[in-house]
């Protein structure tokens, strides 16, 4: 039986969780899921690999991983997490929706104006504040980081088709590209922001093109009247997991990249670490080893797992109850099984604000 497939006596092809599982306990995780791919991407080594892989620039040497404000991710921890305090939001929900409630007051009732007026000023903007030093794993991109080379590149995994995702992933590169501007900066000193997508894949083996004779795409910003003149300022590369094929001539002599497809695609039904691929590939393996995931990771990915699992179930329950009320209680099952907002939205489609209102009413029942 070979290494990445399991077949039936009649040689069907069987390339799901489920029947690998009743045959032998399942190692890997899925490393497509929100969960897996950024506790992935937290890892230096694993991170470098895969950038140079699919970016095609060899020669860097090390990534520095960022927040959606282009911020360090390992500065500012304090602050983070105490932005990031569940009592501290609610608190500051409660003064922006009633500020006429809260006052500071210093000694015997005398009212500090300034601390008061400060108080209902940051509520306002206590939202915002949050987006802008999310904590290590809640931003709503799967890994930015800043290149040796002083670049950026951007990564998104995605599974379930979204309408509008090339879009969508044109926003968030151009946003990038946008917030290096400072005030006094110089447009010269802007670095190139290049975003990377993978697609599709899951149980459902979700195809995002189809008929497309390849199953990538790598997008620059091109002259319409000459093919010669290219602004390189922005890129955009695509693989849909549905639509490769290992054996594509292209991938296959690629090593690398075909390992890293590889893994994105067929982890889940390995047993071990294949020999000969990369250190830093390795190390993304060894990540994704379920026994060996940290508890929160392991929950969050469990939760994933049952979601992606029962897709079919959730998306007839939605046509059965009526679109809106069955999708908020779906919403609300995630929010009490402490799935991240951003995997809320990318599951449902329910913007991050409205996902935030329906997790605030549950806290205050």
């Amino acid at each position: 039986m070979s290494e990445n497939t399991h077949k039936r006596s009649n040689n069907e092809v069987i390339n799901d969780v489920s029947y690998f599982t009743s045959r032998k306990k399942q190692v890997f995780g899925r490393a497509t899921y929100d969960t897996t791919a950024k506790y992935v991407f937290a890892d230096e080594d694993a991170r470098l690999d895969f950038i140079k892989t699919f970016t095609g620039i060899n020669n860097i040497t090390s990534t520095e991983s960022l927040d959606v404000s282009l911020n360090p991710i390992h500065r500012l921890t304090n602050v983070r997490e105490l932005l990031s305090d569940t009592s501290i939001q609610k608190f500051m929900t409660w003064v922006k929706n009633t500020p006429q409630n809260y006052k500071v007051i210093e000694g015997k009732d005398i009212e500090i104006q300034a601390g008061t007026k400060f108080i209902r000023e940051l509520s306002k903007s206590f939202d915002d504040l949050v987006d802008a030093f999310p904590r290590e794993r809640s931003s709503q991109i799967d890994i930015l980081c800043r290149l040796s080379n002083g670049e950026y590149a951007l990564v998104e995994i995605q599974v379930l088709k979204q309408d509008y995702w090339d879009e969508r992933a044109l926003a968030y590169i151009a946003s990038i590209y946008g917030n290096q501007l400072q005030a006094g900066d110089k447009w010269k000193n802007l670095k190139k922001v290049i975003g990377i997508n993978i697609l599709g894949g899951g149980p459902k083996n979700i195809r995002y093109w189809g008929r497309q004779k390849k199953p990538f795409r790598h997008y620059v910003v091109q002259d319409k009247y000459d093919s010669n003149h290219i602004i390189k300022s922005l890129e955009l590369i695509q693989y849909s997991l549905g639509d490769v094929n290992l054996d594509d001539e292209e991938i296959k002599n690629n090593k690398n990249l075909k390992d890293w497809l590889d893994y994105f695609k067929n982890a889940h039904i390995k047993d071990k670490i294949p020999d000969d691929v990369s250190n830093g590939l390795k190390k993304a393996y060894e990540r994704i080893m379920i026994e060996k995931m940290p508890d929160d990771i392991k929950k969050g990915y469990t939760v994933e797992s049952e979601f992606f699992e029962n897709l079919t179930e959730h998306e007839e329950r939605i046509k059965e109850q009526g679109k809106h009320e069955a999708l908020i209680q779906v919403v609300k099952n995630m929010i009490q099984q402490n799935l991240s907002f951003d995997s809320i939205y990318q599951f449902t489609g329910l913007s991050i604000e409205e996902i935030k209102n329906l997790s605030f009413q549950l806290q205050i029942k």
